[in-house]
């Protein structure tokens, strides 16, 4: 599933039909795959197990992608050689020494993508906001056991790799129950820079919630630095940082019952905003949900490049919607 992701992610286009790979699986494993256009002109593709000796099918000439369970890197090289770590370097460590070798981040999966794989979304929209894009989690049916046990065990890793330049010792599959590594969105263009460094967010905001419940005294003791631009400039790592600054203004210093003067651009004139003091968690699918005035939504799903939280009050004769962009 990832590969086909991968495929589907990277490799997309007009001429994708044209394109064949070799998909070496669990280090021993060989596979075959194939785009067409059908006979009803849309695009598929076929994925043959190889019986054959891997000689036989000259892999030098092949494009190989690679997705091992272990941590060795890959004996045999195609043209290119296309690891996927999920994200162990000790996968591609040694590979990353050659003169042509690059790095690239896969975004999580979107409410959209997910939803190719189960068009039903009330079998996966409440695992959908907790873990995020994250198929082998969303459908797992011991998943929320095994968060239960990286907060205990991961949880304080987590929240102090914040607060280091190198993210500290995220070192092992259950940390990424709780953090996502993604690359960088350029809301302008609305793409993703795949090869851009990688940023750092919490899975969700219930998981960040409940990392910051077991690591109150931890969190607090860095927190207030984030607001300080030039400490946190120095300090911390950018978007990443973006990540934690949204997340402790919606949920350990909330807006909730603070009051805002807002100057309007076009006359300089100034009113007073009063953040509602009650606040409601927004579902993903929040087009059927009724909007009430002066209460503080908060998507339970945050999408980043827009609104974190808004409100919807009764300012100069008439209602006006108040977003939050925390950035």
């Amino acid at each position: 599933m990832f590969i086909l992701y991968f495929i589907y992610r990277y490799l997309q286009g007009e001429d994708l039909h044209k394109k064949s790979f070799v998909i070496q699986y669990d280090n021993h494993k060989y596979y075959h795959f194939h785009s067409f256009i059908n006979e009803n002109n849309e695009f598929n593709f076929s994925i043959s197990k190889l019986s054959c000796h891997l000689y036989t099918f000259d892999i030098e000439n092949q494009i190989l992608l690679v997705d091992f369970k272990d941590t060795s890197e890959p004996m045999n090289l195609g043209k290119a050689t296309i690891i996927h770590s999920s994200p162990n370097e000790m996968r591609y460590k040694q590979s990353m020494n050659s003169m042509n070798h690059f790095k690239y981040y896969l975004p999580t999966w979107s409410y959209e993508e997910i939803k190719r794989i189960d068009e039903d979304e009330n079998n996966w929209r409440h695992n959908f906001e907790i873990f995020g894009g994250v198929p082998r989690s969303i459908f797992s049916t011991d998943s929320e056991n095994k968060l239960a046990e990286a907060l205990v065990k991961k949880g304080s890793i987590i929240a102090s790799c914040f607060s280091k330049s190198d993210h500290g010792n995220i070192d092992s599959e259950s940390c990424y129950m709780l953090l996502h590594i993604n690359p960088l969105y350029k809301v302008v263009d609305d793409v993703w820079i795949y090869d851009s460094a990688a940023v750092y967010t919490f899975a969700s905001n219930y998981v960040f919630i409940k990392i910051y419940e077991l690591n109150v005294k931890l969190i607090n003791s860095f927190a207030l630095d984030i607001f300080n631009i030039r400490k946190g400039n120095e300090t911390y790592c950018g978007s990443s940082t973006g990540n934690l600054f949204e997340k402790l203004v919606l949920f350990v210093y909330p807006l909730n019952s603070k009051r805002f003067d807002v100057t309007r651009f076009d006359n300089s004139e100034t009113f007073t905003i009063n953040v509602p003091s009650v606040s409601h968690d927004l579902p993903y699918d929040w087009d059927s949900v009724g909007l009430e005035l002066n209460k503080l939504y908060i998507p339970k799903v945050s999408n980043l490049e827009s609104g974190n939280s808004f409100f919807a009050g009764e300012y100069g004769g008439g209602i006006v919607l108040v977003v939050f962009q925390i950035t």
